[in-house]
């Protein structure tokens, strides 16, 4: 689904995409992020709603998609990476109804902008990564509740019949 609406969308909304899932962050900390933010380590984010700070060390894709995402406004002077008029960071409305539309273009049904950080933490779970971490939650029963209907476990059965039976 994810992939199905970035196909459709401006260049920029697949770059907020593209971050929205490399990062694992929320949308407002995606939007709020800051040129200061990049370190020549990573990207370093503090959470608004939960004060976590981390940092988010390079990956070759997400330092493609920062590079990318500065490179879209060319040498324009801004605070943040993304922006809406008047230098402002980008409005949470704006980058909703995008996506929306892109799901309308798409014919992707019941797909929201805030699955893509559950994607994010489900899939950096199952690549080994800690999603915890990641997601700046202080318990894991939290990361639990993004990942829990995403994460299907791949269980094994009987390796064949028995003779006995």
């Amino acid at each position: 689904e994810m992939a199905a609406v970035r196909a459709v969308v401006s260049p920029r909304m697949q770059l907020m995409i593209d971050l929205l899932y490399l990062t694992g962050q929320r949308i407002g900390d995606v939007l709020a992020l800051r040129r200061g933010a990049i370190l020549p380590e990573g990207l370093a984010f503090k959470q608004e709603k939960t004060g976590a700070r981390l940092a988010l060390a390079w990956t070759p894709a997400l330092r493609q998609c920062i590079d990318d995402a500065l490179a879209l406004h060319g040498d324009l002077p801004r605070v943040t990476i993304f922006f809406g008029r008047g230098s402002k960071p980008a409005d949470y409305r704006t980058v909703r109804d995008q996506w929306e539309a892109g799901c309308v273009l798409a014919g992707v049904v019941d797909a929201h902008l805030h699955d893509i950080r559950a994607k994010s933490l489900t899939d950096a779970k199952r690549q080994g990564h800690d999603a915890q971490a990641l997601g700046g939650h202080a318990s894991a029963a939290m990361t639990a509740r993004y990942i829990r209907l995403r994460d299907t476990p791949l269980v094994h059965g009987p390796s064949g019949l028995s003779k006995t039976v």
